[in-house]
């Protein structure tokens, strides 16, 4: 997964995640090519859930909330 350029830009930017899923997920965020963070979680996946590499490198997970009809943040890291 690629963070972009900006919010508006959706091009390739600095921040990218590697993750590995055995009993656990490693993550590593690595900016330009540099490992920044490194982390094993233990999170739900449901069908309404998704990660977000945003454009500081800050992940996000995010699920959807039916009622109010957009994505609701719960921050990661």
């Amino acid at each position: 997964m690629r963070s972009w350029t900006s919010a508006d830009d959706p091009a390739l930017g600095a921040f990218s995640l590697r993750y590995d899923s055995n009993e656990t997920i490693d993550l590593v965020i690595s900016r330009s090519g540099v490992e920044v963070y490194y982390s094993y979680v233990s999170c739900p996946v449901v069908n309404d859930s998704r990660l977000v590499l945003e454009v500081s490198g800050e992940l996000n997970l995010e699920y959807w909330s039916e009622e109010e009809k957009h994505w609701i943040s719960i921050k990661s890291s």
